[in-house]
Formats: structure tokens, sequence, C-alpha cells
């Protein structure tokens, strides 16, 4: 039982719900929920609705995406709740780096950490004479964790223009690409896919109406890496296929 996760009041419901409206877009019975995130050895609450991102599959980090209203300063946040791959960078350090060092169109990071006793345990029993599928050489080690960030994006695919989606792409490459990201920190991303790169409507974005606003931000950080760790990382990362199909895609030797 996850006592991390309870029902949120009415009267939590009635201060979230109007932020969280606009990002609820399916049409059921509507159930608000309130979630403990690590804050700096605290914790903090975020209430939230219906998750905008979900798992497309069995396989991976069970990764939730969902709107939260912040407890704390009453405004709209982005919680992902995902079960943490633990023999890769924290994510949680790999975005306070970028934001340090003020690289741009990347998330904001408010909190976040992992929670405590959440851990699988399927490493354990590898090596059991019953485990028949098992395959020792590559295994996970997953934590249950949970980021709070600022920003609150539109897919890709709810461009209003072509000449939007162009300069929302370029911008979210200019994250990754910058000289303060790949070339000073040697960080990259290794993830960019049509699914990670959001379209933001907030007080940074483009006041140009001529071809629908917004700014674009490259997300899911989870798979990035200093560059220095790739040899190690590559044997891992290529049997269990933890980039998306058009990530392995564009790797494949063709």
């Amino acid at each position: 039982m996850d006592d991390t996760v309870i029902l949120a009041t009415d009267e939590e419901t009635s201060l979230a719900e109007p932020l969280l409206r606009p990002w609820i877009y399916q049409k059921c019975q509507l159930m608000f929920v309130k979630i403990c995130v690590p804050d700096a050895g605290s914790e903090r609450e975020v209430i939230a609705g219906p998750a905008i991102a979900t798992p497309k599959g069995i396989p991976g980090r069970a990764t939730l995406g969902l709107p939260v209203y912040d407890v704390t300063t009453g405004n709209l946040g982005f919680l992902k709740d995902t079960w943490w791959d633990a023999s890769l960078p924290h994510e949680l350090k790999m975005l306070k780096t970028l934001n340090d060092a003020d690289v741009r169109n990347v998330p904001t990071l408010v909190c976040g950490g992992v929670i405590p006793r959440q851990i699988t345990t399927s490493h354990k029993y590898i090596d059991e004479d019953w485990n028949l599928g098992a395959y020792p050489p590559v295994f996970r080690i997953r934590e249950h964790q949970r980021i709070l960030t600022e920003e609150v994006g539109r897919p890709l695919n709810h461009f209003k223009s072509s000449k939007q989606l162009t300069r929302i792409v370029y911008e979210a490459f200019l994250g990754e690409y910058s000289r303060r990201c790949l070339h000073n920190m040697q960080i990259l991303h290794r993830d960019v896919s049509s699914g990670n790169i959001l379209i933001i409507y907030d007080n940074k974005a483009s006041k140009d109406n001529h071809d629908g606003g917004g700014h674009g931000m490259l997300n899911d950080w989870d798979m990035a890496i200093h560059t220095d760790d790739l040899d190690k990382a590559a044997p891992q990362a290529k049997p269990t296929h933890q980039q998306t199909r058009q990530c392995l895609a564009d790797m494949a030797p063709w």
C-alpha cells in the first residue's frame, strides 16, 4: 500500500480543479488525489487529477505525467512519477545541473526524490534455479521517484501551424545541443522524440501570434548521461531497449 497517495478533500479539490480543468482531456468521473513529493528532507503536497501521460506497455518505467496543483504555492506544476533505473544518473540531479547552468528550454526543477522503501526486488532472485527466464547480464534495480517541475506543456501534435511546429522542434533541440549542455557539460539527452518535445505557453513564450506562439521544451531527461559514461552505458542500454523506438531507429547502423 502506498500511503503517499490519498484522496483529496473536498476543499483541496475545489482549490485545484480550476487550474487543472484545462488539462483534463478525457470525459470520465473525476477523482482528485493528494500526492506527497520529496522536498529536501521534507515533503510537498500536490493535488492531481487524471494523468496526461501514461505507460504504453508493460515493460519500462511505468511513468505517469500529471498536471498538479502545488498546495505550497498555489501554482500549477507538472509531476513525473516513475520507476527510475538506479544504474543511470539521477534525473533530479541532471535537471538541477542544467538549471544551474541556465540551459534554456529544459524543465525547471521544483523538488523531488526517491520514495522511501519503494524499490524493485527482482534482482534478488536473478540466480534462483526456478527463475527460468532470467538474463543475468542485464537486470534493472528500479526505485520509485517523483519529480515536480514548473512547466506543463502541450504535446507536439497540438501545433497550430507548420511554422510553429518547426520553431518548437528547433527550440527543443537548442536545449540538448546548446554550447552549455553538450559542449561545456558534455551531457546528452539520448531520447529525443516527438513525445519528449512539448509546447509551453507561459511568460517566457514568444509573443508572436502569427505562428501560434509558445516555445519548445525538451522534456524527460531520465536517459541523459555524460558523454564520458557512454561506453559504460551502451552494453546495458541496447538489450533492454530503454530508448524510444524512434531514438533506437536513429541509432541503427544502416
